[in-house]
């Protein structure tokens, strides 16, 4: 099935730029 695949990827797409941007907002607080 191709549409599993394609959720799969969105997913870990969306989870990968959730991590960063988390890291970057942890990094920011901790700065100031």
């Amino acid at each position: 099935m191709e549409f599993t695949r394609i959720v799969i990827f969105i997913a870990r797409y969306l989870y990968m730029h959730a991590l960063v941007g988390l890291n970057l907002l942890v990094k920011q607080w901790h700065v100031s």
